[in-house]
C-alpha cells in the first residue's frame, strides 16, 4: 500500500505551487487534526467510545503515516478499530485525483465529459443509450429546434436535461408534458407545473448553460418500487491494462426522495452488488453517521434494497467493458448505466467516478484492489519507455 501513495504524493508534485503545497502538506493539517470537530467526534464517540484525545491522536498519526486529510477518518469510518487497522488500503479524493491527473495527462476529456459528443460515440459503437434529441441553450433560444421530438417524448415518458459538459448531477431538469398541453418542470431546488414551453424556457433560461436533451428512461419494473424521484442507476468501474480491460466493482445507486439525481449529494444511498449473482448487499450514504453496510431501507415506506436482485445482471459488466473499448485511452472509468425493461442503457461515463464514494460502499479500499497493481504496473512502463 505504501508504493501506491508514493505514487500519490509524486503525482501530487506537478509544478512550483503543488510541489511547495505538497511539501508543507503535514504541517498545513497537524493541528487541526487535533482538533476533530464536534460534530463528528460525537457520532464517532457514540460508535465507538473514543474520546476526544484519541480521534485527534489518529487523525494525526493518518495524516503523518498516510499523508491523509484529517476529515478523511471519517470519510472512510476509520474511527471503527477494524477500519482503523487497515487504513492504509484507503484512498482520498485528493490522492486519486493527482494520480488520475498524472495517468490522463495529454488525453481529451471532451469525448467523454463533453455528453453530446459522448452519445454520438456510443451510437456510432452501436452502443445502447438514452435517445438524444439535441442542444438547446434556452438562454438564446425560446424553443429548441426539435420542439415536435420535445413534445412527443415530454408526453410519452418525460425528458432530461442536463448540462453539456457538467457532471455530479448538477444542472438536472426534467420536464414533462400532459395530455392538456401543460408543461411541469423539476430540479434539485424546486418544481413547477401547469406551464407553458415559454415559461420553462424563462426558468431554464436563469443559466447559460448549453443542455443536451435526452429522453427519460424508466426502471426495469424490479426495480422501479426503489424509485425516489431519479433514475436508478448501476455504477460499473472499469479499468484498463495493457490491452485487457478488468471489470473492478459496482454499486447500485437510489436517489433521495424527490431527487433529479441519484448521487450522494443529492441524499442518495449507495447498495454494493455482488458481481457473481447480481444480488444487493446492505448500503450506505454520504453521511457520517451512515456507516458502510448500515443502510438498509429507503422511502418513508421502508422498502429494503438488500437481498434483491438486478434484472439483467449478467449482460452489466459486459456492456461497461464494451463502453470502455470505446475510449481506450484512460485506463480506469466509471460508467452509469440503467437497466430499463428493454435491457441495460449506458447513460454516461466518468474520468472522476467518485473513488471515496466507491470505497465506503464496498467498505473497502483502492489500494486493496487490482488497481493499485495497474497503476503501478502503468506508472513502471511510463518510466521505463
Amino acid at each position: 500500500m505504501r508504493r501506491i501513495q508514493r505514487l500519490a504524493a509524486r503525482a501530487e508534485k506537478r509544478g512550483l505551487v503543488k510541489t511547495l503545497g505538497s511539501l508543507l502538506f503535514r504541517a498545513r493539517f497537524s493541528v487541526s487534526a487535533l482538533l476533530p470537530p464536534q460534530q463528528e467526534f460525537r457520532i464517532a464517540w457514540e460508535h465507538t467510545g473514543k474520546g476526544y484525545l484519541r480521534q485527534g491522536f489518529e487523525r494525526l498519526w493518518l495524516l503523518l503515516a498516510f499523508r491523509f486529510e484529517p476529515e478523511a477518518y471519517y470519510w472512510f469510518s476509520l474511527f471503527e478499530p477494524e477500519r482503523f487497522a487497515r487504513a492504509g488500503e484507503y484512498m482520498t479524493h485528493r490522492q486519486t485525483t493527482n494520480i488520475f491527473d498524472a495517468m490522463f495527462e495529454g488525453l481529451d476529456p471532451d469525448r467523454i465529459q463533453n455528453k453530446m459528443l459522448y452519445a454520438e460515440i456510443c451510437e456510432q459503437m452501436g452502443i445502447p443509450s438514452p435517445e438524444t434529441l439535441g442542444l438547446w441553450t434556452p438562454a438564446d433560444e425560446p424553443e429548441p429546434p426539435f420542439v415536435d421530438r420535445l413534445h412527443q417524448v415530454a408526453t410519452e415518458g418525460g425528458v432530461i436535461l442536463k448540462p453539456r459538459d457538467a457532471f455530479g448531477g448538477r444542472g438536472i431538469s426534467i420536464l414533462h408534458l400532459d395530455a392538456a398541453g401543460a408543461w411541469s418542470i423539476r430540479t434539485k431546488d424546486y418544481r413547477d407545473g401547469d406551464l407553458t414551453l415559454s415559461e420553462v424556457q424563462r426558468q431554464l433560461a436563469r443559466s447559460a448553460d448549453c443542455l443536451i436533451v435526452q429522453q427519460l428512461l424508466r426502471p426495469h419494473a424490479d426495480l422501479e418500487r426503489f424509485e425516489r424521484g431519479a433514475l436508478l442507476s448501476v455504477r460499473t468501474i472499469t479499468l484498463r491494462d495493457g490491452d485487457e480491460f478488468h471489470f473492478l466493482t459496482t454499486h447500485i445507486r437510489v436517489g433521495g426522495e424527490g431527487a433529479v439525481a441519484d448521487n450522494f449529494s443529492s441524499g442518495g444511498a449507495a447498495f454494493p452488488i455482488d458481481p457473481a449473482t447480481g444480488r444487493l448487499g446492505p448500503g450506505t450514504r454520504s453521511a457520517i453517521a451512515d456507516l458502510p453496510q448500515s443502510v438498509l431501507r429507503v422511502g418513508d415506506d421502508g422498502l429494503e434494497p438488500p437481498g434483491s436482485h438486478v434484472p439483467m445482471w449478467d449482460q452489466v459488466p459486459d456492456m461497461a467493458i464494451r463502453v470502455h473499448r470505446a475510449f481506450p485511452e484512460f485506463h480506469s472509468l466509471g460508467h452509469d448505466i440503467a437497466v430499463t425493461p428493454d435491457g441495460p442503457v449506458v447513460l454516461e461515463s466518468n474520468t472522476i467516478w467518485a473513488k471515496r464514494t466507491a470505497q465506503k460502499v464496498d467498505d473497502r479500499g483502492l489500494g486493496a484492489t487490482v488497481l493499485a497493481e495497474i497503476l503501478l504496473a502503468e506508472q513502471a512502463r511510463r518510466e521505463a519507455g
